[in-house]
């Protein structure tokens, strides 16, 4: 293992001669100042299952890194990568995370990617160079060992497949500020797993499914910022594990059930803009405002 992360002050290219460590099975190089291009010769360090890049400069990920075919984890996530993600990726079937977010990467996520059957986690957030495409399902219906799915900020623009509940054993999926259109799919209720939804800054449309009610696990439930419409479910209440509650920006209407604000005491400290309601604790946090609602109750900041 060569671990010379978190040195701020290297700076500079990573060497060609780093293959000479072919025996290598853990390189961390994150946290550093490195540029340029990640040398191919890197893909002759077949022993290696743990590749760490994150938070560098780097700027072009070669195509022979699908040569590492033990290789269990790869982050390079906040650098400047650019172009396309090599589809040779697909040739590193033992990966289980794939860290790849923060980037300048183009075209689309590909296909390949689907090969990686041993994944559990996939983060791709923050991408803005994604062509603008659909919900990469014919990849992701593969991936049925996922347990966290990360594709904020990366342009998709369509509904979400309802296929999507094939991967059961999600628990935060983030699907956040893209250009997702339609209904929430009634399906998702089937992942039981979930305690992280995020949702929010999109263009969904519809009613909360009461299918959702289904996700006890949830600790965070993020919908703000679509043109969701209609009641809000008083079932809702059932999702005793809710942290944070974010249904601010839609045009929700009727009564605030009272099953929702009984999430939290009645000792809720009232604050910032109207429906902004938090506990004392920072970490519990309910936000319904810019809604037409306003329940006969005292947990309303405009009826209190």
């Amino acid at each position: 293992e060569l671990d010379l992360s978190q040195n701020s002050h290297v700076d500079g290219t990573i060497p060609t001669t780093v293959s000479l460590l072919r025996d290598l099975k853990v390189l961390v190089l994150s946290g550093m100042k490195l540029s340029g291009s990640i040398p191919s010769q890197i893909g002759e360090m077949k022993s290696l299952e743990r590749l760490i890049l994150s938070s560098n400069r780097l700027s072009h990920l070669p195509s022979e890194i699908g040569n590492l075919e033990n290789l269990k984890d790869l982050w390079c996530d906040n650098n400047k990568l650019q172009g396309k993600i090599p589809v040779e990726l697909g040739k590193c079937t033992n990966l289980c995370s794939l860290i790849m977010g923060g980037n300048s990467f183009s075209g689309q996520i590909p296909i390949e990617i689907g090969l990686l059957t041993h994944l559990t986690s996939l983060k791709m957030s923050f991408n803005v160079g994604f062509d603008k495409t659909p919900v990469p399902l014919p990849l992701l219906k593969q991936l049925l060992n996922l347990t966290r799915l990360e594709l904020s900020t990366i342009n998709l623009s369509s509904s979400i497949p309802t296929d999507i509940a094939l991967l059961k054993q999600l628990r935060h999926l983030d699907l956040s500020a893209n250009n997702l259109v339609g209904a929430i799919p009634s399906e998702l209720g089937l992942c039981k797993d979930l305690k992280v939804l995020q949702l929010n800054q999109n263009s969904l449309t519809g009613q909360i499914p009461m299918e959702m009610v289904n996700l006890t696990e949830l600790t965070r439930f993020d919908l703000l910022s679509n043109q969701l419409k209609g009641p809000m479910p008083s079932e809702i209440g059932m999702m005793t594990n809710l942290e944070s509650f974010l249904f601010g920006q839609n045009f929700f209407s009727g009564m605030i059930p009272t099953e929702v604000c009984s999430l939290w005491d009645y000792s809720l400290k009232m604050f910032g803009t109207p429906h902004a309601i938090a506990a004392g604790s920072s970490s519990s946090f309910l936000s319904l405002y810019g809604n037409a609602q306003c329940p006969d109750f005292e947990c309303c900041p405009e009826c209190a």
